[in-house]
């Protein structure tokens, strides 16, 4: 019962809020930059989407579900060194697309 009220407490208390004097708060981002930010990861989905299958898949993997090699040579049947190697090459094509499209120098 005691743990029960002070949850409760902390719920009421959390849920308090004062209100916003936008005058005094910053933008983190200005639109300008939003809109750049979607225009780079736009151009970057169809640079991997030029990679085979199989390096698509890992660098999802690695970098959408945050697995590491090991996980995803389990995962693929690979062993954990291929798939740094097919890593390092897949990026390697990817940074040589994304400078023939003038993205990145």
């Amino acid at each position: 019962m005691a743990s029960n009220t002070v949850i409760n407490y902390h719920k009421r208390e959390r849920c308090k809020t004062e209100p916003i004097d936008f005058g005094k708060v910053e933008l983190k981002y200005h639109l300008e930059d939003l809109i750049i930010d979607r225009e780079l990861k736009e151009l970057l989905l169809k640079a991997i989407m030029c990679l085979e299958e199989r390096q698509e898949n890992i660098i999802a993997l690695k970098f959408g579900a945050c697995l590491t090699n090991r996980q995803i040579a389990g995962l693929m049947r690979l062993t954990e060194s291929n798939v740094g190697t097919i890593l390092y090459r897949s990026l390697k094509k990817l940074k040589d697309i994304l400078k023939e499209q003038g993205v990145v120098s």
